[in-house]
């Protein structure tokens, strides 16, 4: 039968080998935590970089969105602006070149014979319907029986054809509180040449 030996081998607590092993097992363990810490920090280190990389990169975006944004706005603000401007002006030149050839005919066929004109402006007011009136108004020079001239208020407005006033009624239609001029600058030598130019037309 056989025997089998075991051999147990028990260090005292305060022999120098078992103080060695203590003490490197110590030592083990704190280079462990250590490299634990340093790559806990570098991996902390890491994100916070990568953190601060994306954040950046969402500002610049944000802020070029913001830019194109408004150069589109001010670009589709201006476009509609334009158009809408040269329309108006297109507008109330084709009412002024009708006013003129409106008052120089009348005068033509009904007098008074004008010698001259002064004041001449176009304005418009507001119907009670809501639409715009625009009138032609100015002064004319006439000559009165016995050779005598004098200054006449008158107005031609523009309907679905014209209508032409002269004298108190005339000025009432250009001094309403409802009434803006549409014109700065004086009308008088355009309408003086339109009706020189009916005078000197083969009738």
């Amino acid at each position: 039968m056989g025997c089998t030996a075991r051999a147990h081998l028990s260090l005292p607590a305060g022999s120098a080998f078992w103080r060695s092993s203590v003490r490197r097992g110590a030592t083990l363990s704190k280079l462990n935590t250590a490299f634990t810490n340093k790559m806990e920090n570098i991996i902390t280190l890491g994100d916070f970089m990568r953190y601060l990389t994306v954040l950046f990169a969402s500002f610049v975006l944000a802020a070029c969105s913001t830019g194109t944004a408004s150069r589109t706005e001010s670009h589709s603000a201006g476009s509609t602006q334009g158009p809408a401007a040269e329309l108006q002006k297109a507008s109330v030149d084709s009412v002024v070149q009708f006013l003129i050839a409106s008052a120089a005919s009348d005068f033509l066929a009904h007098g008074p014979s004008p010698v001259r004109f002064r004041d001449l402006r176009i304005g418009h007011d507001m119907k009670s319907m809501g639409e715009t009136r625009y009138i032609l108004c100015g002064q004319v020079l006439r000559v009165q029986d016995g050779g005598k001239t004098d200054w006449v208020p008158f107005a031609t407005i523009k309907t679905s054809g014209y209508e032409q006033y002269l004298g108190a009624l005339a000025s009432t239609f250009c001094q309403g509180s409802s009434f803006t001029w549409d014109t700065d600058g004086d009308l008088s030598s355009r309408l003086q040449s339109r009706l020189d130019s009916l005078r000197g037309a083969p009738h």
